[in-house]
């Protein structure tokens, strides 16, 4: 009866330590999953804000030349698009200046007067679409963070149309897989593009491991691990507990350097594991008393 005891106990501990080990690894695909879900839906609106910035530079009334008919055409066109559609500027390249601009206190102002990221690019624009660093500018007297796409008007290497859109109206867009939970992009130069709490945007994301992870495997290879919740993590815009681990699900988003992280606190992550496990326990337990 000893022998048949230990024997069932040996089995019952091999065979709860297999299945927690699956389901495990089941969770930890399930949150690069959601990470690579989001990063899908972040590229369609990269896609889709690259595209509207090509099509305003192929119009035929920014291809015509006429500021009043330009700047006609952007007023409308601006209200036509998704929340979160900040400006669209015309600029002439040759004399550096913004000629219209759905912003009025823009037209008239000399890209060497204008402190965004965008007004380098709008000097000597390419035909195909240039997108920008995450930068901080205003809607009056109100700061944003914002992202800009510049092309050169077709067929004219004079002149440029610029469209910037503000990250604040994406970051609605993000989800975690808890309430206690964080999802954010993280841009290039590795600093916050978006996160779901608005929370700290521009700010430095410290921990690389995962943004290394997630850039080597490139954006088909989607992934899983855990990290203390700490520096930027713990900041107060988060929820994030920091007296436990954060599982964080990575993924890159294609034709970017931007990466999608999904962080839940590993109780969260790894609380059904934790049930399979007791329960297996005190089923072993149980049936090497029976024995």
């Amino acid at each position: 009866l000893l022998v048949l005891g230990l024997s069932v106990g040996l089995v019952g501990f091999v065979g709860t330590a297999l299945i927690q080990d699956n389901v495990e690894e089941r969770t930890n695909e399930d949150y690069g999953t959601l990470a690579a879900q989001e990063a899908e839906k972040l590229e369609t609106w990269n896609e889709n804000n690259e595209l509207t910035v090509d099509m305003l530079s192929r119009s035929a009334a920014v291809a015509s030349g006429d500021r009043d008919r330009i700047r006609s055409a952007i007023s409308s066109r601006i209200l036509e698009l998704p929340v979160g559609a900040t400006a669209i500027h015309y600029v002439n390249v040759s004399d550096g200046t913004v000629v219209a601009s759905t912003n009025d206190d823009a037209v008239g102002t000399a890209l060497a007067d204008v402190d965004e990221p965008w007004a380098a690019t709008a000097s000597s624009p390419s035909g195909s679409v240039t997108v920008s660093s995450p930068y901080e500018g205003s809607l009056g007297e109100v700061s944003l963070p914002l992202i800009a796409y510049t092309k050169q008007v077709h067929d004219d290497p004079g002149h440029a149309v610029v469209y910037t859109v503000n990250l604040h109206a994406y970051a609605v867009n993000l989800q975690s897989s808890t309430r206690s939970g964080v999802s954010m992009v993280v841009d290039g130069n590795d600093r916050v593009m978006a996160d779901e709490y608005n929370g700290e945007l521009l700010a430095a994301y410290d921990r690389n491991g995962p943004l290394e992870r997630a850039r080597s495997g490139g954006p088909t290879n989607p992934g899983t691990m855990t990290m203390t919740a700490s520096g930027l993590l713990s900041s107060d815009a988060y929820p994030l507990p920091t007296n436990e681990n954060a599982v964080v699900g990575y993924a890159q988003v294609r034709n970017t350097d931007w990466v999608v992280l999904v962080h839940t606190p590993e109780s969260d992550a790894y609380g059904f594991v934790q049930q399979v496990r007791d329960f297996g326990l005190y089923a072993t337990l149980a049936g090497v008393l029976l024995v």
